[in-house]
C-alpha cells in the first residue's frame, strides 16, 4: 500500500488521542508490562512491611492471612523476614499483581534467602483464590522439590539449597502452553533448571490475578513444636515481560 502524506496525517490523528492518554496516565510500554513489584531495600528495619505496595504499578499489593506479628517483619538488612508460626490459622503470604489479561506468558522473579529448619515453605503461583497452577517446595531435608500433580503433598526433587545463602528464582507461566517452568540460581554453584512442566490446576479463563504465595504449613499437627523456619525476600516482581 503507498503510504501518501494526506494518509500518514490521518494515522497520526487517529493515534495522537491513545498517545496522550498514554502520556497522562504515565504508561509507558515497559511499566505497562510491570504487574507488580516489591523492593524492600528502602523500608526501615524492625518495622511491618507496607502492604499496599505504593508507586507504580499501581493496583499491585501483599496480602497475609493474619495478624501481622513478629513473623513478618523487615530485618535488618532490609529484607521481608517470614517466619513460621505454629497456630491453627493457615499462613499465606500472598503477592497480588495488578489486574490483567492473561493472554501471555507471566513471569514470576525474585530474590531470596531460606532458613528451613523444622517447617517447609510451599511456594505456588495460580489465579489469586488460592487455585495452584504450579508451585515449588524448600523440604526440611535441604532439597527444593517441583508441584507433580494436582495432589497437595505431590512433589518431586529438583535440586538441593543452601541455608543462608541467597538466590535467584525465576519462574515462567504460559497460559496457552500450559506449562510452567523455574529456575533457580544461586550465589555460587550450579543453577537448577526444571525445564517445562504442565500446569497442574484447570486455569480458569476469567482468571486476571496472576498471584504468587508463600505458606507455611504449620498448623499441621506434625510441625508442632518444630524449629521455626524463615524466609528473607529481598525483593519481587511480576511482569508480563521476561526479566534480564
Amino acid at each position: 500500500m503507498k503510504i501518501t502524506f494526506a494518509s500518514s496525517k490521518i494515522l497520526l490523528s487517529k493515534l495522537f488521542p491513545l498517545l496522550i492518554i498514554l502520556l497522562v496516565s504515565g504508561c509507558t510500554f515497559e511499566r505497562c508490562e510491570n504487574l507488580l513489584k516489591a523492593d524492600f531495600s528502602s523500608a526501615t528495619p524492625g518495622a511491618d512491611p507496607d502492604l499496599t505496595l505504593a508507586g507504580d504499578p499501581v493496583g499491585d499489593q501483599i496480602w497475609y492471612s493474619r495478624e501481622r506479628g513478629p513473623e513478618l517483619k523487615i530485618s535488618s538488612d532490609k529484607q521481608l523476614n517470614y517466619k513460621s508460626v505454629y497456630d491453627s490459622w493457615p499462613q499465606y503470604l500472598g503477592f497480588y499483581p495488578k489486574s490483567v489479561i492473561i493472554d501471555r506468558p507471566i513471569y514470576y522473579y525474585w530474590n531470596a534467602t531460606p532458613s528451613i529448619s523444622g517447617v517447609p515453605l510451599i511456594v505456588f503461583f495460580g489465579d489469586g483464590h488460592f487455585g495452584a497452577f504450579g508451585g515449588i517446595k524448600y523440604d526440611t531435608d535441604g532439597k527444593v522439590k517441583i508441584r507433580a500433580s494436582a495432589t497437595d503433598d505431590d512433589y518431586v526433587n529438583l535440586g538441593s539449597y543452601t541455608n543462608g545463602s541467597a538466590h535467584t528464582i525465576w519462574i515462567r507461566y504460559d497460559p496457552s502452553a500450559r506449562s510452567y517452568r523455574v529456575k533457580i540460581t544461586p550465589a555460587s554453584g550450579e543453577a537448577i533448571d526444571s525445564g517445562e512442566r504442565p500446569l497442574i490446576g484447570t486455569v480458569p479463563t476469567e482468571s486476571t490475578y496472576p498471584a504468587i504465595y508463600f505458606r507455611y504449613p504449620g498448623e499441621e499437627d506434625r510441625y508442632k513444636g518444630a524449629q521455626d523456619s524463615q524466609y528473607k525476600i529481598k525483593f519481587i516482581y511480576v511482569n508480563k515481560k521476561e526479566p534480564k
